[in-house]
């Protein structure tokens, strides 16, 4: 309530400013934090403010990014490094962590934005290696550690294993377990369809993708990648 009475009065004595402004007078800075952005909106219209109660967001758990808008939905903020999102209740937010990544004026290019920089992660992390068996039929091993360190490599997996190779059985290699934190409302079975890519891209098909908490063999979510 301070927050808004306090761009109330601010845009009285000073006028409000628009997005359009802000954007064109070059205050938006890359990598700069989500204080210094709500810092930036203080003088400006309530429904610009993306940290307000009345503003949305969105949050992608295996790229650490985050979206953020004010009611009027004029501009979209992408945060980078996000672990901690923001959180609104009645009279103000809580505003996590992360930095200004970069902004867009529609919720879909935001979007794209996101999935641009994951595609082009995926891409250079690709195997020039086309064989993906011995003559044994068995998986061969520099495939094997190449999916291993791609999934590895994401911020929010803790351990990645070929499930034959993790408790024996199953020698085909069809399940493949991922151990990383539970965290509450996160859709697990949609995080396994996210890695999916990653085996087709080296050969792969018909396998199951199980999320396990980390630390245990407690099944979170499966994905089927076909």
């Amino acid at each position: 309530m301070k927050k808004l009475l306090g761009i109330l009065v601010l845009g009285l004595l000073m006028g409000c400013a628009t997005t359009d402004s802000i954007v064109s007078s070059g205050k938006l800075k890359v990598d700069m934090s989500k204080s210094d952005l709500e810092f930036t909106f203080i003088t400006a219209y309530v429904g610009d403010d993306p940290f307000l109660n009345s503003s949305g967001s969105e949050y992608f758990p295996i790229d650490r990014k985050e979206i953020l808008w004010g009611s009027d939905r004029n501009q979209f903020y992408v945060f980078k490094n996000v672990s901690v999102t923001v959180s609104c209740g009645t009279f103000s937010c809580k505003l996590g962590n992360g930095t200004l990544d970069s902004w867009h004026s529609t919720l879909d290019q935001a979007r794209a934005s996101i999935s641009k920089t994951t595609s082009g992660t995926t891409s250079t992390t690709k195997t020039t290696t086309t064989k993906t068996t011995d003559t044994s039929g068995t998986l061969s091993t520099s495939t094997k550690n190449n999916i291993i360190n791609t999934i590895e490599n994401n911020a929010m997996v803790s351990k990645a294993k070929f499930g034959h190779d993790e408790v024996g059985g199953d020698s085909s290699y069809t399940i493949f377990w991922i151990w990383m934190p539970e965290i509450s409302g996160k859709d697990y079975n949609a995080i396994a369809d996210y890695f999916c890519p990653v085996f087709k891209v080296n050969g792969l098909s018909g396998i199951t993708v199980s999320i396990k908490k980390s630390g245990t063999y407690s099944t979170l979510g499966r994905g089927s990648c076909r």
